[in-house]
């Protein structure tokens, strides 16, 4: 069974530690305490959870592939009918205003 450590969960899923911690709290997500006391997070139920919010997030995958890029935008170049948006990690993403 493949284990996730809060921090690489949260890696995974684009959020914070913080974030991950409560919703385990919440029990959105489940995490079982190792024999040290951290929280760890099984794959299939990641794996899971990452299904549920995508489908949540964008009504069961009706947004298009652009929409769905997880990252922080460094930069926008525009003009009048484009916008080009830079994530690091990705090639630039461009699309009509």
């Amino acid at each position: 069974m493949t284990t996730f450590r809060i921090s690489e969960a949260a890696a995974l899923l684009g959020v914070s530690a913080d974030t991950v911690r409560r919703w385990a709290d919440a029990g959105r997500l489940g995490a079982e305490r190792d024999e040290h006391g951290h929280r760890q997070v099984n794959g299939a139920d990641l794996a899971a959870f990452a299904r549920s919010q995508i489908e949540e997030h964008d009504g069961g995958g009706r947004s298009s592939a652009r929409n769905r890029f997880r990252g922080i935008v460094t930069e926008v170049i525009r003009d009048a009918v484009m916008a080009q948006v830079e994530i690091p990690g990705h090639e630039p993403v461009a699309g009509y205003l």
